[in-house]
């Protein structure tokens, strides 16, 4: 079996560096600060000192943050990405972890311990999926703040951040979700606004500024509809984090 990437062996147990695979699978290396923070530091999904752990290396003569991972996280982050190189990495780990089991096999009393330490992390990781799935079905419950433009651009900013989502695909994707909802032309109406501003004696920059969440913002019917369509992709995307 060809290698892929460099897998060490970390106080008995096998590890991997997380930017090493994050850059692997073809992942915006300009984006590696944020990226880690919500998929490694911040899961509650795999722990610190169990699932990763955080290591500083010098790149280019600069301190980069890294993080050495177990196989178990390297597959799950591997999947998450999906990037061309997903499927192939995942394949790669799940041949290392039998080449494992196939060059070493286990006494009785490792086989005992094994399953229990499977128990233990299995319940581990339930009740974390089972926080994370209630944290996803908060987005519906909890009530927005006073300026509803500004947590909108909010929301759609940090699900961008946190899944390396391009902002312009993705706000265009949300703009149309309303539009084939409400049935309504946003760009006509922006054109229209600009228009009527325009004739209300309204500077040039002002009405080129005008933009189509102005346009939601302004209709009391499409407020509602647009902030249902935000939130049913947060909880889309923090269920499939969890997952």
């Amino acid at each position: 079996m060809n290698q892929l990437i460099n897998i060490t062996n970390e106080n008995g147990k096998k590890a991997l560096s997380a930017r090493e695979l994050y850059l692997g699978l073809g992942l915006n290396k300009a984006v590696w600060s944020r990226w880690y923070q919500s998929n490694i530091t911040e899961n509650g999904y795999f722990l610190e000192n169990a699932d990763w752990v955080g290591v500083q290396h010098d790149v280019e003569g600069n301190e980069t943050m890294d993080f050495a991972i177990s196989i178990d996280f390297a597959k799950h982050i591997a999947m998450m990405a999906r990037t061309e190189k997903s499927h192939e990495y995942r394949n790669y780990f799940l041949e290392c972890e039998k080449e494992v089991t196939r060059l070493k096999p286990m006494t009785q009393m490792e086989l005992t311990a094994a399953i229990a330490q499977n128990q233990v992390e299995m319940e581990r990781k339930v009740i974390a999926l089972d926080t994370k799935i209630t944290n996803a079905l908060d987005v519906f419950t909890t009530p927005l703040k006073d300026d509803w433009r500004h947590e909108m651009n909010e929301k759609v900013n940090q699900m961008c951040i946190e899944h390396s989502l391009s902002y312009l695909q993705f706000r265009h994707d949300i703009y149309a979700e309303l539009e084939s909802t409400a049935r309504v032309d946003l760009h006509s109406r922006q054109l229209r606004l600009k228009a009527r501003l325009k004739k209300e004696g309204a500077t040039f920059k002002d009405c080129q500024a005008i933009s189509k969440i102005d346009i939601i913002e302004r209709d009391p019917k499409l407020k509602p509809i647009f902030e249902g369509i935000v939130r049913k992709y947060q909880a889309k995307y923090a269920v499939r984090q969890a997952i």
